[in-house]
Parts: C-alpha cells; sequence; structure tokens
C-alpha cells in the first residue's frame, strides 16, 4: 500500500512516516488487520478516525483566488490506511455487481416500476 510521505498527520499527530515504517512490520500489519475486522463486525470505529479537517489549497501554478482552490480533507493516517482497503475490496466487486445489476435492470420484472 502506497502512502504519500508527504500527507500531513492527523488529530493523534503521529507523522506519516511512522505509519509507513510500521506498515512493514508484520506484527503491526496484524494488529491493524485485527482493529479494522472489529471495526467491520462490530461496526464501531474510534472517534479520533471520524475527525477530519476540510482545507482549500491553490492549483499548482495558479493564482490563489477563490476559482483556484480545490479542497483536501485532513485525516487520521489510520483511516485513510482503512479507506484505502475499504476502496480496493469495493473497486474488485464493482465488475461483479455491474453484471448482476444489468442482468436484473433488464429483466420484464423491472416494468412494474
Amino acid at each position: 500500500m502506497k502512502i504519500q510521505s508527504k500527507s500531513s498527520s492527523g488529530p493523534d499527530k503521529l507523522p506519516t512516516e511512522l505509519y509507513k515504517l510500521l506498515l512493514y512490520h508484520r506484527d503491526y500489519q496484524l494488529l491493524m488487520l485485527a482493529c479494522f475486522d472489529e471495526m467491520l463486525c462490530s461496526g464501531t470505529v474510534p472517534a479520533e478516525w471520524l475527525l477530519s479537517k476540510l482545507v482549500t489549497i491553490p492549483e499548482k501554478a495558479k493564482s490563489v483566488s477563490l476559482e483556484n482552490l480545490r479542497p483536501i480533507c485532513i485525516m487520521a493516517p489510520p483511516t485513510r490506511i482503512f479507506m484505502k482497503l475499504v476502496c480496493g475490496r469495493l473497486v474488485s466487486y464493482l465488475p461483479m455487481l455491474h453484471s448482476s445489476l444489468g442482468s436484473l435492470l433488464a429483466s420484464p420484472a423491472r416494468k412494474r416500476f
């Protein structure tokens, strides 16, 4: 998994580089996976992981006017890691979901609505 080194730290104030190093240690990987599994099974997320800060930054090589600002969301690195894992899983299921929905939408039962 790729984590940008220049990403800002989240509410925990731990540098992104620390998480980047930890992801290469098997014990930390297992601990994070256990935490993520627990979160998915229980439906709960640590409160500090729900915190984020929306800021605007200027687009490259453009003046700092309202039209040239783009929003970014600053959140805790574990949240970004979790979101990347979930997104990767969802993307892998999209082709199957698309084919299932396609056949469902093409069925005659759809005409009832």
